[in-house]
């Protein structure tokens, strides 16, 4: 298995984006390529270990790991899609094309982005200062110290960094 990175995953997209308006179906097959792309950017084997077999997508769904089974459901939709338009007679409407979009920027978002994880974070630091959020309760929150020394190590470093940016 070639390792995947996001930006081959991003090119994958860019050729699904190319034929959208012309071939929604089409759209959605490249969509799927991008999904199984993000399974070898997990680690995910495109083969079997014992024949050497390659996989189906659904059996690479099922050997997500356990840390990432809350994304089968999004690649699921995207391997339904994606063979409804790869098949003549797909008949896949822009409609679902957008679908299809939406889901993978989901699924791009759960695998990729640390977002949900700060925006979490933060809330904690705002519910533990019982208002806005100051950094040094940042920094509490976010490293669990309860060692004032470290905290206010880690609290000088922070203000250089910033402030020599």
């Amino acid at each position: 298995m070639q390792p995947t990175h996001p930006e081959d995953v991003a090119l994958s997209l860019g050729k699904a984006s190319a034929v959208y308006f012309s071939n929604p179906s089409a759209y959605c097959d490249n969509i799927r390529i991008a999904a199984e792309e993000v399974l070898n950017s997990l680690g995910v084997p495109e083969r079997s270990d014992g024949n050497g077999a390659r996989l189906s997508f659904k059996h690479r769904i099922d050997r997500l790991p356990v840390e990432r089974k809350r994304a089968n459901v999004l690649f699921d939709a995207l391997r339904w899609l994606g063979n409804h338009g790869g098949h003549a007679g797909g008949g896949i409407t822009k409609e679902q094309a957008l679908e299809a979009f939406e889901i993978m920027e989901l699924l791009l978002e759960e695998v990729f982005s640390n977002r949900r994880r700060e925006l979490r974070e933060l809330a904690i630091a705002i519910n533990n200062a019982k208002g806005p959020k100051h950094k040094l309760l940042r920094i509490i929150a976010i490293t669990g110290q309860d060692d004032l020394g470290l905290i206010l190590l880690k609290a000088c470093q922070a203000y250089v960094r910033e402030t020599t940016v």
